[in-house]
């Protein structure tokens, strides 16, 4: 756990090595802490949009494949954690689901 006041976060296991990686949004800036790593959302690009939600895509472990798909929904001005896929697809977003995830809000 690690969520900042007011602020949703997510944990997952991004790598699947047994440990809980944090993902949370902080303002309008996405953190993904991965066993130590820092990500912002300049490490985030963008993926498609259906009028009132933006997707984005990112690579976590750097191997040039896109790992994350986050939603960030415009009416709550929110970030959501979707899917983790070691090969995620760019289209039909509004398929996958956050089955992998547990999530909750920063205290």
């Amino acid at each position: 756990y690690g969520g900042s006041s007011g602020y949703p976060y997510y944990l997952a296991d991004m790598d699947r090595n047994g440990t809980a990686d944090l993902i949370i949004r902080v303002g309008n800036i996405l953190y993904v802490n991965t066993d130590g790593d820092i990500y912002t959302d300049w490490w985030f690009t963008y993926g498609a949009s259906n009028g009132s939600d933006d997707y984005y895509f990112a690579d976590i472990d750097g191997d040039a494949a896109d790992d994350v798909l986050v939603r960030r929904t415009n009416v709550v001005d929110n970030w959501f954690l979707v899917l983790y896929n070691s090969s995620i697809q760019t289209s039909g977003a509004a398929n996958y689901n956050d089955t992998d995830f547990t999530y909750g809000w920063g205290l």
